[in-house]
C-alpha cells in the first residue's frame, strides 16, 4: 500500500535560500558597508526668486537666499532715503489715504453703517504705498509718516458724514421756520469766504477728534478705537526698517 501524497501542501516562502546573483535590485554583499552614511545632497532654492541655487547661498531672516537676492536686500537695508524718497512717499501715501478716506465715505453713505474695520485696511494700503513711493527706503521717518496719512484718511472719512448732517439740520431749520432760504447773490463776497474759512477749520478740527467722539457710544465705540489702533499699528508695521539678519556665504553641501 502506497503513501497518499498531502492534498494541500506546506508553502515553500524560500526565506533560506540566498539572494540571486542576477536580480539588478539586489547589492552584491561586497559593496554593503556601515560605517560612514552616505546622503544625497539637499538641492536648494532661493526663497524670494525661486531659482535654483547650484553653489554659494545666504540666509535672510533665516530663510534661504540666493547671492543676488541676498545682496539686492543688502543694498536696500543700507539705504536711508533724503527728501525726494520722503517727498514721494508722501505723494504716495496721500493718494492712499485719500483713497481710504473715500472707501470709508462710500461705505457709510451707500450703506449707513460705520465700517471700523475698514481702518485696518487703510493702514495696510497707507503704509505700502509709502514704502513704494520711497523706492523701498524704511525707517523712523516713513513709519511717522504713514502713521500720520493713516489717521488723516480716518479721520477725513467723517467730513462726509458732518456735511449731510449740516444739510439736513440747516433744512429741517429752514423748515420749521418757514422761511426761504437767502439767494447766493445777496451773501457779500468777503462774508461767504470768512464763512468757508470757517467751515474748514471746523470741519479739520472735527476730523482730528472725529474717531474719539465714538466714545460717547459706549462699548461699541471703545472697540472702535482700538480697530484704528491696529489700523495705525498696520501702517507703522509695513514702513518699519528692514533689520533681517544676513548671514553667509554657505557652500550648497554645507550643513548649517
Amino acid at each position: 500500500m502506497f503513501p497518499r501524497e498531502d492534498p494541500n501542501p506546506p508553502i515553500q516562502l524560500g526565506l533560506n535560500q540566498g539572494a540571486s546573483s542576477d536580480d539588478p535590485d539586489v547589492p552584491a554583499a561586497e559593496s554593503l558597508q556601515f560605517r560612514k552614511a552616505e546622503t544625497t545632497p539637499e538641492k536648494r532654492s532661493c526663497t524670494f526668486c525661486r531659482e535654483p541655487i547650484s553653489d554659494a547661498y545666504y540666509h535672510i531672516g533665516g530663510r534661504v537666499a540666493c547671492p543676488a537676492c541676498a545682496q539686492a536686500r543688502s543694498e536696500g537695508q543700507a539705504r536711508r532715503g533724503g527728501m525726494p524718497e520722503l517727498g514721494r512717499a508722501f505723494l504716495y501715501g496721500l493718494g492712499a489715504a485719500l483713497a481710504g478716506s473715500a472707501l470709508f465715505a462710500v461705505v457709510a453713505l451707500v450703506a449707513h453703517i460705520r465700517l471700523g474695520l475698514l481702518a485696518i485696511v487703510v493702514g495696510v494700503m497707507v503704509g505700502k504705498a509709502v514704502v513704494h513711493g520711497a523706492r523701498g527706503c524704511r525707517g523712523r521717518r516713513f513709519q511717522i509718516l504713514a502713521v500720520l496719512l493713516t489717521y488723516f484718511s480716518i479721520g477725513s472719512s467723517y467730513v462726509p458724514l458732518f456735511i449731510a448732517e449740516a444739510r439736513e439740520h440747516r433744512a429741517a431749520k429752514i423748515a420749521a421756520s418757514g422761511n426761504q432760504p437767502s439767494s447766493p447773490h445777496a451773501v457779500r463776497p468777503a462774508a461767504a469766504v470768512a464763512g468757508l474759512v470757517f467751515a474748514l477749520v471746523i470741519l479739520t478740527v472735527l476730523s482730528l477728534i472725529a474717531p474719539f467722539l465714538e466714545l460717547a457710544g459706549g462699548f461699541s465705540g471703545v472697540i472702535g478705537l482700538v480697530i484704528v489702533f491696529i489700523g495705525l499699528r498696520q501702517a507703522w508695521h509695513y514702513a518699519r526698517a528692514d533689520e533681517a539678519p544676513i548671514m553667509g556665504p554657505y557652500t550648497a553641501g554645507e550643513v548649517v
